[in-house]
């Protein structure tokens, strides 16, 4: 399962920081939607997304959402495949997980770390 993730799991690197993101899903063209923080594209004038360690492709911000900290990137050319992700009504409390990220900019291959679901709580905005 970890050599299979790792490969959507990406670093988006900008003018002022880097993070962690992951391929969301791929375009018609052979491009890559990419989810990643929000703070680390804000106000940034160049927008990168690294892919298997090794592949460097420019990001286009498409959108995002300040205050949950969420920017969605898009980038072209390449190969490319979505992480599979699960319904929040599969997720239960006490369910295992993993981590699979780029902590602190280090260099070097993703970090991984395990760990359970400890709550599970949802955000309606709509109410008040």
């Amino acid at each position: 399962m970890l050599e299979r993730a790792s490969a959507q799991v990406v670093r988006a690197n900008t003018d002022h920081g880097q993070a962690s993101g992951f391929i969301i899903g791929t375009t018609d063209t052979g491009g890559a939607y990419i989810m990643t923080n929000y703070h680390v594209v804000e106000g940034a004038k160049t927008v990168e997304v690294q892919v298997h360690d090794t592949e460097t492709c420019p990001a286009t911000v498409l959108g995002y959402h300040g205050q949950k900290d969420l920017a969605l990137l898009e980038i072209c050319c390449g190969s490319f495949q979505a992480l599979s992700l699960q319904e929040t009504d599969a997720v239960t409390v006490g369910e295992e997980v993993i981590a699979i990220g780029y902590p602190l900019g280090i260099a070097g291959p993703p970090s991984v770390t395990s760990g359970i679901i400890s709550a599970y709580r949802y955000n309606d905005e709509r109410q008040s």
